[in-house]
């Protein structure tokens, strides 16, 4: 199925409304338990499991984690270099295996400070 560019941009606007709805509430109360002595740095780790090439694949997973990223970074101010993508299209990048997913997320947490916003996303 191919969207048309404005339903894709449609479909795109309405995934980070419904975002923008929900992380400012996340890091309201996450903010209100910690100190404030040192500055908030907001992390996150990004998987997207497409399973290219199996009986189970799906389409969208890498594009979620595509515009989340986007998201995060325009609406929500996190840092291109606080976010790690894990993505099975792109070879380049990270793969979403058991061992660098679990890698990933423990330097996600074993690099927060009190008072850091820490985000996590799967689609697959």
């Amino acid at each position: 199925l191919i969207l048309s560019e404005s339903k894709a941009q449609q479909k795109e606007a309405h995934t980070c409304s419904k975002i923008t709805q929900i992380i400012p509430k996340m890091i309201r109360r996450f903010t209100t338990q910690i100190f404030k002595s040192s500055p908030m740095v907001k992390k996150a780790v990004l998987i997207g499991i497409n399973y290219t090439g199996t009986e189970g694949e799906l389409r969208g997973c890498v594009n979620d984690v595509k515009r989340m990223h986007k998201c995060l970074v325009e609406r929500f101010g996190f840092s291109e270099e606080n976010i790690t993508q894990l993505i099975d299209t792109d070879k380049s990048k990270t793969q979403p295996t058991g061992k660098n997913i679990r890698h990933a997320l423990s330097e996600l947490v074993g690099s927060a400070n009190s008072g850091d916003v820490l985000f996590v996303h799967y689609s697959g």
